[in-house]
């Protein structure tokens, strides 16, 4: 047998064998790929690549979902479930690789959901994995728009991490508040220095908020973005709220009223019979301008439930306004809110 006709034939098999099986999966764990479990031989790998120039979308976030039906929300806040189809917490999140691959390797039997971390234009997709096929490949394509990086830090300069940073709104050409547009959830959380990067960022004016639900919120903060464009070297203050927040949650104080949320900010939809609010002659219509001194048109749903809850007894002063006229404030007491039925 001749060994030196016979290699390029061998080698050509070897390499082709390799290439169908990149098509399948990535290399060994590195950056863009997770681990979910040692016990199942399960994989779920693809590549990310930028709609716009066909090139590999390094860095993007990829998240692992299992798909379930849930109410769907309209809130920006990253705690509150979105997307009606997916779960609130993904199962992992890796960045894709250099060459746009990730890999989520440990992955047992079922119906899982992958989907990039983007926008409203990017692409997820569906995939199976059984027994008999622990194999899925799931290629996915985004819209990589502007940047915004940053630190976020407390009051005393120190970096915070694991606090969320997220567009709280949209301003649109009249500077109000497109709420009900149908931007995406865009949200990062801090690294453990406080920096963040908020990725695919579309063009226009953007407020940003950082929060974090057991902690506080930072004021939001106006950006100007660019499509392409990287802003750099933002700054935002998260407020130490730890105990008037948990207040607010073991108590079941409230000023009585049932509010919407609209591109100004917050409109009373009605008061409470009997509650604070009543007595002191608030009406549906009158728009909340303000709740202890802070701005309502870009502020998060969440934000201002905790802010008008708390100890019964305790005063909360809003600014309002009625039928478009001045402004005017209103101190209310928080009285025992009813229970729910």
């Amino acid at each position: 047998m001749n060994w030196r006709l016979l290699l390029p034939s061998l080698l050509l098999v070897i390499f082709s064998a390799h290439a169908a099986e990149a098509q399948t999966h990535v290399a060994a764990l590195g950056r863009g790929q997770a681990r979910l479990s040692d016990d199942h031989p399960g994989r779920i790998s693809g590549e990310v690549i930028d709609a716009r120039t066909g090139s590999p979308a390094a860095g993007v976030p990829i998240a692992l979902y299992r798909p379930r039906t849930t109410s769907n929300r309209v809130w920006p806040e990253p705690w509150v479930n979105q997307e009606p189809e997916i779960d609130v917490i993904p199962l992992s999140t890796v960045r894709a690789a250099s060459e746009g691959q990730f890999l989520f390797e440990g992955v047992e039997p079922g119906h899982y959901r992958v989907a990039a971390l983007v926008s409203a234009r990017s692409q997820s997709a569906e995939v199976v994995i059984a027994t008999d096929q622990p194999q899925a490949w799931a290629p996915l394509s985004v819209h990589v728009g502007g940047t915004a990086r940053g630190r976020v830090l407390s009051e005393e300069g120190a970096p915070l991490k694991n606090v969320f940073v997220f567009v709280t709104g949209e301003e649109d050409a009249q500077g109000l508040n497109a709420r009900k547009s149908a931007m995406p959830t865009i949200r990062v959380e801090t690294e453990p220095s406080g920096y963040f990067l908020l990725p695919d960022l579309p063009s226009g004016a953007l407020w940003l908020q950082a929060a974090r639900e057991d902690y506080g919120f930072s004021a939001p903060l106006r950006v100007d973005v660019q499509e392409g464009a990287n802003i750099r070297d933002l700054s935002l203050v998260v407020r130490d709220e730890r105990e008037r927040i948990m207040a607010s949650r073991r108590s079941k104080g409230g000023i009585g009223i049932v509010i919407d949320f609209d591109s100004r900010g917050v409109v009373i939809r009605r008061t409470i019979e009997g509650l604070a609010a009543e007595s002191l002659g608030i009406q549906a219509g009158d728009r909340v301008l303000s709740i202890q001194g802070r701005p309502t048109p870009w502020m998060a749903r969440y934000e201002f439930f905790s802010l008008a809850r708390g100890p019964v007894g305790d005063p909360v002063v809003i600014t309002l306004s009625r039928d478009g006229g001045p402004p005017f404030e209103v101190m209310v007491v928080r009285s025992l809110m009813p229970s729910r039925r």
